[in-house]
C-alpha cells in the first residue's frame, strides 16, 4: 500500500512539475555591438524571442524604438543609434 501511494505521489509531482521543465530555453541575441544594450533596454519589457522573430527594415525599427521611447523607455540618442544599427544588422529585412 505504501508503494502505491509513493507511486501516485511521484507521478502527481511529475505531472505538476512537467510544465516547468518543458518551458523553452531563453532566447539569446546575436553577438555584436549593441547586443548588451538591446538586452538591457528592450528585455526589460519584451521577451527576447519576440525581438528575434521580428524582421523589420531600419525605418521600421526606428519607428518601433520611437514608440517604445514614447511609452517610457529610457534611451539616449546615442543608445538609440546603436540599438537601431544592431537590430537592423541582425534582425533586419
Amino acid at each position: 500500500m505504501k508503494t502505491f501511494f509513493f507511486l501516485i505521489l511521484t507521478i502527481g509531482g511529475l505531472l505538476i512539475l512537467s510544465p516547468v521543465f518543458s518551458q523553452p530555453t531563453a532566447e539569446k541575441l546575436a553577438e555584436g555591438p549593441g547586443a548588451v544594450l538591446v538586452q538591457g533596454k528592450c528585455a526589460l519589457c519584451h521577451d527576447l524571442g519576440h525581438i528575434i522573430r521580428i524582421r523589420q527594415s531600419k525605418e521600421d525599427w526606428e519607428d518601433t524604438l520611437k514608440t517604445m521611447i514614447n511609452r517610457g523607455a529610457i534611451v539616449s540618442p546615442e543608445e538609440a543609434a546603436l540599438i537601431i544599427d544592431y537590430l537592423t544588422k541582425y534582425y533586419g529585412k
